[in-house]
């Protein structure tokens, strides 16, 4: 991250904390990550296709940056009626 702006680097450091706490909240709390999920509407670009790619009964591959967007991501599809498995790639 070498060639981000010095303010967009210390927003970033900022940051971190936050997402670190609710990825801590999420795995450790997972009744209320259940609660959090049924009230999160799931939209968003892709959600039309994932919704007919359900219906249709056809695979996806879904892609999210960070350990906490893919347990939210994970929750709202498996609140949301979808077959999942986890597929995690660590670089």
């Amino acid at each position: 991250m070498p060639d981000l702006p010095a303010a967009r680097r210390r927003q970033i450091l900022r940051e971190v904390p936050n997402n670190l706490g609710r990825l801590f909240m999420e795995l450790f709390s997972p009744k209320d990550m259940e609660g959090i999920v049924a009230n999160t509407p799931f939209t968003g670009a892709g959600a039309g296709a994932l919704e007919a790619a359900k219906t249709d009964g056809k695979a996806v591959i879904c892609a999210t940056l960070g350990i906490s967007g893919t347990t939210m991501c994970g929750g709202l599809l498996w609140y949301n009626g979808a077959a999942m498995s986890p597929l995690c790639i660590a670089r």
